[in-house]
């Protein structure tokens, strides 16, 4: 080979690692971008349930006072002491539901007032109850009817009424606000990584051809080489022959970039792989390192992309409900799942489940991924034990999922429902950590909640209420 190639190789392999290694800073440029964008969403996320809590605790306050408004009236029409359960139930609960309250609205000087006036009318409302049950107890129901003529009950009830109003149109006005600003930085999140990885992908194809044009000269100096020492002749074919095969697949590779560009993620990716399978002797280790990034970076924004988008959908989709029937949904699920379980020794135990009014297909969707992850996390088990249970309150139903898996430390039980939070690393168990930030939003959206127990290495308990009253938000 004439000495005149070296310089041109050496041109040629500068600007094909310089085109890599831009390609590395813009992803890295954007990952940095799409964790900006992501914690700014993951914050807006937060808030967002914060207001839909705020909510479900002020209903909750004003249904307990409604329920022990109709125990009182219930005892006063019939005598009948049984009439009185509606009354010491939201009696009972009427106390947690505003400390429960007092803790959501601290530091909000507005909301903390209104709650102020809220907690001195319910002690006015209970008294007034308590009042006219004990002069009914004592038969006299003269005394106990002039009291609740009065009207003094009614007008604190308006009172309590009014005063809920105004702290649930203040949470509502908070709630627009935070969800108009999720949007937005879920949508420039997408931006910044579309934008990018387009960049990307024109630096991998400005990379590709200079390693043509590298390859050209190549077989244009081998064949004076050839012609120059006969000696060397076969070694010229042999190297000749395997360069040929190298450029074939390098120009199928550059007319994939040229011609398919609506996958622009795989694309990246493969053509990585093709240049590290088949130029990995003409490429030096940095631009072998570069590669691998590229590889890894891309899939890696490939599958942030997708669960961003997944996540976002969610809390747009359209509710559509109507009666669930829980039992057929978890059946379903885990014959689905046969496949997975196969050959693995599993104990289920699945208690009777109470129907409930939701979305059967979101609902489908909490229990996949339930089900799903107490599979997965009990695999390292000679012999896993999954129970699945359901209860029903005056309130709400309630279902929980238990395993005997590998568990997790309650010092982090706060970071489990967020969004690509993983207490376990992905080579353990695979998983991007978005299901159970899918199960909480769609949790929410039926106006529930969920929560977990667990402990390191003895399993964990996932569990989820459902309201009894349809509250879809």
């Amino acid at each position: 080979m004439s000495s005149d190639t070296t310089p041109l190789r050496q041109a040629s392999d500068k600007a094909a690692t310089v085109s890599l290694a831009l390609t590395l800073v813009v992803l890295a440029m954007i990952g940095l971008l799409s964790y900006t964008s992501t914690q700014r969403f993951l914050a807006n996320d937060r808030d967002i349930n914060h207001s839909f809590a705020v909510v479900d605790t002020t209903r909750s306050v004003l249904s307990d006072l409604k329920d022990a408004e109709t125990g009182q009236r219930g005892f006063l029409l019939t005598n009948d002491p049984q009439y009185l359960a509606p009354y010491q139930s939201g009696t009972a609960s009427l106390q947690q539901h505003i400390e429960q309250l007092r803790l959501l609205v601290k530091g909000d000087a507005a909301q903390e007032r209104r709650l102020e006036t809220l907690e001195t009318l319910s002690a006015e409302k209970l008294a007034e109850l308590r009042q006219t049950i004990e002069l009914q107890q004592s038969s006299n129901s003269a005394a106990a009817l002039a009291e609740v003529r009065s009207n003094r009950g009614k007008d604190l009830m308006d009172q309590i009424r009014a005063t809920t109003r105004e702290m649930l149109s203040e949470e509502r006005s908070q709630l627009g606000a935070r969800t108009r600003s999720a949007e937005i930085a879920g949508e420039r999140a997408l931006l910044w990584v579309g934008g990018g990885f387009c960049i990307a992908l024109m630096l991998v194809a400005v990379a590709t051809g200079y390693v043509n044009k590298y390859l050209a000269e190549r077989r244009s100096a081998e064949r004076e080489v050839r012609a120059a020492n006969a000696e060397l002749e076969q070694r010229v074919e042999e190297r000749t022959a395997l360069l040929q095969e190298a450029n074939k697949e390098l120009e199928a590779f550059s007319y994939s970039v040229s011609h398919d560009l609506r996958a622009p993620l795989r694309h990246i990716s493969g053509f990585a792989d093709l240049l590290q399978k088949k130029s990995a002797d003409q490429l030096d280790a940095s631009s072998q390192r570069y590669i691998k990034t590229i590889r890894e970076s891309a899939a890696h924004a490939g599958n942030l992309v997708d669960d961003l988008l997944t996540f976002s959908r969610m809390g747009r989709a359209e509710m559509r409900f109507s009666a669930a029937n829980m039992e057929q949904i978890v059946e379903d699920v885990r014959r689905q799942m046969e496949i997975e379980t196969e050959g693995r020794d599993i104990e289920w135990k699945i208690a009777p489940l109470p129907p409930v009014t939701g979305d059967p297909a979101m609902l489908r969707l909490v229990w996949q991924n339930l089900i799903g992850n107490a599979i997965k996390y009990s695999k390292t088990r000679e012999r896993a034990v999954i129970e699945i249970r359901g209860e029903t309150t005056p309130a709400e139903t309630i279902f929980h999922i238990a395993d005997n898996g590998v568990g997790f430390d309650m010092r982090y039980v706060d970071k489990l429902f967020g969004v690509f939070q993983r207490l376990h690393g992905k080579e353990e168990f695979e998983g991007t950590g978005i299901g159970l930030a899918q199960i909480r939003r769609i949790v929410s959206r039926h106006g529930g909640r969920a929560w977990a127990e667990g402990r390191l290495g003895e399993g964990a308990t996932f569990s989820f209420s459902l309201p009894n009253t349809v509250k879809e938000n």
